[in-house]
């Protein structure tokens, strides 16, 4: 029986992929069975290969233990099938978001607080957030101002003994 939906036109590569792996004849006939239980429950909800990833699949199969009580499959027996499109660049490679400082997170979440409020471009182009960026930028991870470029001097701006953090000394 031929493969149906999104993935029916990598078939004959993922039983090349499931042979080059090491499964026997009969296991690669069953790792493409139920690849193609996949590709017509992908083709069911309009889904296409470009969008298969791991967590689709982790669905897919939650969905088969739950209407199943003697057959429980896992995520596992598709684990290759994501390597294999990326491989043949039906997938996207995985793209890891390159880390972001407090101050450009704050800055992020407080931009998109104001377009969830729906202002005027001319209101957020003239918004004092977009000039605080360069302050935040010279901030150090102490959050102090100048830390990020310098490192000598005291916390209170070179005023020993002074503090206006601390109030009236009681006796």
């Amino acid at each position: 029986m031929a493969m149906k939906g999104p993935l029916a036109p990598w078939a004959p590569g993922m039983a090349l992929r499931l042979e080059t792996l090491g499964y026997t004849p009969r296991m690669v006939h069953v790792h493409l069975q139920f690849a193609g239980t996949f590709s017509r429950s992908l083709l069911r909800h309009g889904v296409t290969a470009g969008d298969v990833s791991p967590e689709l699949i982790e669905q897919f199969v939650t969905g088969l233990r739950t209407k199943n009580t003697s057959w429980r499959p896992t995520s596992k027996r598709l684990s290759w099938l994501v390597e294999y499109l990326r491989d043949v660049g039906v997938i996207g490679p995985v793209v890891v978001p390159e880390p972001r400082t407090a101050q450009q997170v704050l800055l992020q979440r407080y931009s998109q607080y104001l377009v969830d409020g729906q202002l005027d471009c001319d209101v957020l182009s003239n918004n004092p957030i977009f000039r605080l960026t360069p302050f935040f930028e010279q901030m150090g991870p102490t959050n102090q101002p100048g830390a990020a470029r310098s490192s000598g001097g005291s916390a209170n701006g070179g005023m020993s003994g002074t503090s206006s953090l601390r109030g009236p000394r009681r006796s």
